[in-house]
């Protein structure tokens, strides 16, 4: 049993003593505070990556805590003036930037971003700024084009991805149709702030937000700063010794979708800000766009405000947005009824659980005593059924081993597959914010706002014909071509010279693989269609 489960279980009993044992509220407020300390605890020590956590309820500190280390090597420990890579949670400070010049009649969300990246190609005419916001434009991720394109990830940067989307030919759906996160959406925001404000992105979010707010050890760097403040981010050199750790940090340097540097402190003062609603200062309006869902062209609302997601957590509206990049993650949980936040960093990029810690500590605070449910696998239950489920459109994969108490859901036959509960014919995941799937004899459907339907299918296993795939298959909007092979197993995708990954069939013509994810080739004639998350359906023609 995983650390981070052992975690919310004790959160839980933790809690249940606090709440009969206490008589008043600064009494709670005090018990809470030294159960998250006990509990912190584990990551404390001089060989040990740092974690931060701060609470702010109704515009006030209630709790901050740093321990690890921000630099190993240095022997340097984590404080509240250590500054923290955010990654993704950097969204919401672009999207500010947008809605400024907004009100400020400088530009128009409804508008076409060609209208102010007048160097886009016409394919982007329909997509406008509100549609980059809210993640509802179906461009395709220029990062995973860029990764596709075999440059490693010091070639990750902003001037790259507009180059391989102004080489894009088709989007990965309608814009304002659909809604899918995408990276590259916030790369192209940053621009248009640079393009109309005329200065650099940088010097626009210190100058209009980081310095009027007080955030003053808050700044942009597309590249990681090896200042003397900056934590080193880590990751667990492997599985057999987790407590071991070698340097990692983002080789890139790209801002818009990620790129703040700040600490704990300057983040609580942005919290205190929201939690207010900017009342008094001049991000009233600011704030209350952060916090407003976008709408797709049906009319339909989308979970996601301004770099921000919008989230039921137990009854409970919250917004937050997690960050995660090499050796970093971050997120905040605000919950606006209730006015609390819930911030974490962490230079650990192994800390998978973050945000199931975060959630945890926010059952402290806000009084929950539900636990959470996680599915544990039981390992004497005997496999029923093994069902397989398909969508060729997004395209989607599902495997689903059905046992009597519980079920494991995977994407590939081999790889790793998730726990879920069984609640009537709902299978429920045990996250803090769960996925859930409905079952029918022939269908699996999501739970959540894509209502993605899956059809259940039986795989091809068939052999005979899989040379017809064989040779190298060329992309011009990537310039750049892969192999089908032979394998052991039948055929498989040359990742890089030498390095190849067996496809799995799953139609006569469909297939996947395993890489940093699910990834998909649906052969027709001579060509195939890759998809992947933020990538659908890029031609590949055979040479």
């Amino acid at each position: 049993m995983s650390s981070a489960i052992y975690f919310l279980r004790n959160l839980t009993l933790l809690l249940l003593a606090t709440l009969a044992t206490c008589s008043s509220f600064h009494a709670q407020d005090y018990k809470f505070a030294s159960s998250i300390d006990s509990i912190l605890n584990i990551w404390s020590g001089l060989e040990k990556p740092g974690i931060t956590i701060a609470i702010v309820r109704n515009g006030k500190l209630i709790y901050e805590n740093n321990v690890g280390m921000a630099n190993i090597g240095k022997n340097r420990p984590n404080d509240s003036t250590t500054t923290f890579w955010i990654a993704s949670t950097s969204k919401q400070f672009t999207a500010a930037g947008i809605y400024l010049l907004a009100n400020n009649n400088k530009l128009s969300l409804q508008k076409s971003v060609r209208t102010y990246l007048t160097d886009l190609p016409l394919l982007f005419n329909d997509v406008t700024i509100d549609h980059l916001v809210h993640h509802t434009s179906g461009i395709r991720d220029g990062f995973v084009l860029t990764a596709l394109s075999k440059k490693p990830e010091a070639l990750y940067t902003n001037e790259n991805v507009l180059a391989y989307l102004k080489q894009q030919r088709d989007f990965s759906f309608r814009p304002g149709s659909a809604f899918e996160y995408n990276n590259s959406g916030y790369v192209l925001l940053a621009r248009v702030i640079e393009k109309v404000s005329g200065v650099p992105y940088p010097e626009f979010m210190k100058v209009n937000f980081f310095q009027p707010l007080g955030m003053l050890h808050t700044y942009i760097s597309g590249s990681f700063p090896a200042t003397e403040q900056m934590a080193e981010g880590y990751k667990e050199q492997s599985d057999k010794n987790p407590s071991s750790y070698a340097e990692t940090h983002f080789k890139g340097n790209t801002y818009g979708s990620t790129g703040v540097i700040t600490t704990i402190k300057d983040l609580v003062t942005w919290s205190t800000v929201i939690q207010s609603g900017g009342v008094g200062t001049p991000f009233q309006k600011i704030i209350s766009q952060l916090l407003t869902s976008g709408k797709l062209d049906n009319g339909k609302a989308v979970a996601y405000g301004g770099g921000l997601e919008k989230v039921n957590y137990k009854g409970k509206t919250a917004y937050e947005h997690f960050g995660a990049d090499e050796g970093f993650k971050a997120n905040m949980i605000y919950f606006p009824e209730q006015n609390i936040t819930v911030i974490g960093l962490t230079n650990n990029g192994s800390q998978y659980k973050l945000q199931e810690i975060l959630y945890g500590i926010a059952d402290l605070v806000l009084g929950i005593t539900t636990p959470h449910s996680i599915p544990l696998e039981q390992p004497d239950e005997e496999l029923l059924l093994t069902t397989h489920y398909y969508d060729p459109v997004s395209p989607k994969f599902l495997i689903v081993n059905d046992y009597k108490s519980f079920a494991k859901i995977g994407t590939s036959a081999n790889g790793y597959a998730a726990p879920f509960g069984k609640s009537g014919q709902t299978l429920v995941s045990g996250d803090p914010l769960p996925v859930k799937y409905r079952v029918s004899p022939e269908k699996l459907k999501a739970q959540d706002q894509s209502q993605l339907e899956l059809t259940r299918i039986i795989p091809d296993t068939s052999t005979g014909d899989l040379n017809r795939f064989l040779g190298e298959y060329y992309s011009d909007e990537l310039q750049t071509s892969y192999k089908i092979t032979n394998s052991d197993k039948g055929i498989a995708f040359e990742l890089l010279p030498g390095v190849t990954l067996d496809l799995y069939r799953i139609t006569p013509t469909d297939f996947m693989f395993e890489y940093l994810g699910p990834n998909y080739l649906q052969f027709d004639g001579n060509a195939f269609f890759f998809s992947r998350e933020g990538c659908r359906r890029l031609r590949f023609e055979r040479k």
